[in-house]
């Protein structure tokens, strides 16, 4: 089958947006093995132990059960903290802005459609005319009744 350009162009646009996700994602996950990893050797958490702490520092949770004791371990939080939280912030900024361009794209679409329409009658001309249809619905009643109309 052959694709049409708008396909291609579409493709082409999604592109540099899957790309930039994947690589959010695999920094995500990069960081979460060197988190497990180093907590691991550092604290002498189970692996367990370092996946959940690392995982609830990322996301900011912060529940305090599990907390570095050393010196060192609560150095290198700081750290992973920082950058850590950084990146996953910068993913959902990427995500939430590719969802909020395609919604301006549909709007932008859609607004574009209403305004090559010609503008049909406006509110005040369909009012008199429906008063005008009424008035000589009444008249007609009134004549088919015996009425004289003035």
């Amino acid at each position: 089958m052959k694709q049409t350009n708008h396909n291609l162009s579409l493709e082409t646009a999604e592109e540099p947006y899957k790309r930039k996700i994947s690589f959010i994602i695999f920094l995500i996950i990069l960081l979460e093995i060197i988190g497990t990893l180093t907590y691991h050797h550092i604290e002498g958490w189970t692996y367990l132990e370092a996946v959940y702490f690392s995982t609830v520092t990322l996301t900011t949770v912060g529940y305090g059960d599990i907390t570095p004791k050393t010196d060192l371990g609560r150095i290198v939080t700081i750290f992973y903290a920082i950058f850590g939280i950084g990146i996953v912030l910068y993913g959902l900024s990427t995500v939430s802005a590719h969802f909020i361009e395609q919604r301006e794209k549909e709007f932008i679409r859609n607004i574009s459609g209403i305004a090559s329409r010609k503008p049909t009658e406006t509110i005040l001309n369909k009012i008199k005319k429906l008063y005008k249809n009424t008035l000589q619905e009444n008249d007609k009643t009134k004549k088919g009744r015996g009425y004289r109309s003035k």
